[in-house]
């Protein structure tokens, strides 16, 4: 059951087209309530690597009540207002593996244009939230078993950069997922880049940051374009969104791999279960 925020451009303008009236007439109970989510999501994102999707589009549908489309297309702008601000500082902190996050973005980036262009308007609202519930529980099982399994992580002099075409799969992955839903891109990269790459747990998070951000960009490019963003949640969202990823990023480095990867399945969990009450 929705807050019932009563925000005042919901009813006065289409969620599917563009509404710039940001702030006008906006109740603080809604202002506060985005701010805060956006803030605490933004917080979790950064410090598992995965953007925090995952939470913030069932919170934007069971919560504020969006549609499925609408929830996407205004999660992906908030979600790479996260992503830009954790990788600001993951890049002055030099633990952002660039090769790897350029390979994977030049196949995501593309591909979450097209999808959220094309193909995310055609997902029947009906059954959105029983895929995501579905994604999400398999998401869970996925980042489980990748926290137990190959924990041993190579030497520096021992790693090998994977093809660049197996990390061309996986961007292509990242840009599907995430130009359909907002979820699930960063979920994938996180256990590739402790599997693939051999990199620890602060920079695997760094790099699948980077690598979202990137394709994030493309996703709200190509949801504006579509029309499937709310503007006026985006807005809220964003004042929030960017302090808590700050946040994030400095307490990220003090976690170790299977924490950061337990809080990924839990959170997993948790949003699967709300949605398959819902």
């Amino acid at each position: 059951m929705a807050l019932g925020f009563a925000l005042w451009p919901l009813s006065t303008c289409d969620t599917r087209v563009h509404c710039w009236s940001l702030v006008a007439l906006i109740s603080v109970t809604a202002a506060v309530a985005l701010v805060m989510v956006a803030a605490a999501i933004g917080f979790y994102g950064t410090i598992i690597g995965a953007g925090g999707g995952f939470i913030l589009i069932p919170a934007f549908l069971i919560l504020f009540d969006l549609e499925g489309v609408t929830a996407v297309g205004t999660g992906a702008v908030v979600l790479t207002a996260i992503g830009l601000a954790g990788s600001r500082n993951y890049l002055a902190a030099g633990i952002l593996d660039r090769t790897s996050a350029v390979l994977m973005a030049s196949a995501s980036v593309p591909t979450a244009f097209v999808m959220s262009s094309v193909f995310a308007s055609r997902i029947d609202s009906s059954a959105y939230a029983g895929a995501l519930a579905v994604l999400l529980g398999v998401l869970a099982v996925w980042v489980a078993v990748m926290s137990v399994v190959g924990s041993d992580v190579p030497d520096d002099d021992q790693r090998e950069l994977p093809p660049a075409g197996l990390l061309s799969v996986v961007g292509i992955g990242i840009g599907t997922i995430s130009g359909l839903f907002a979820v699930g891109g960063g979920l994938l990269t996180l256990p590739a880049m402790i599997r693939l790459r051999g990199l620890n747990a602060h920079q695997a998070a760094a790099t699948t940051a980077g690598a979202m951000t990137l394709s994030g960009v493309a996703s709200v490019s190509g949801h504006a374009l579509a029309g499937n963003i709310n503007w006026t949640f985006a807005f809220w969202g964003l004042l929030g969104a960017v302090g808590g990823a700050t946040a994030g990023s400095l307490v990220s480095a003090r976690l170790n791999r299977r924490v950061i990867l337990g809080l990924v399945a839990g959170g997993l969990a948790i949003s699967a279960l709300s949605i398959a009450i819902w």
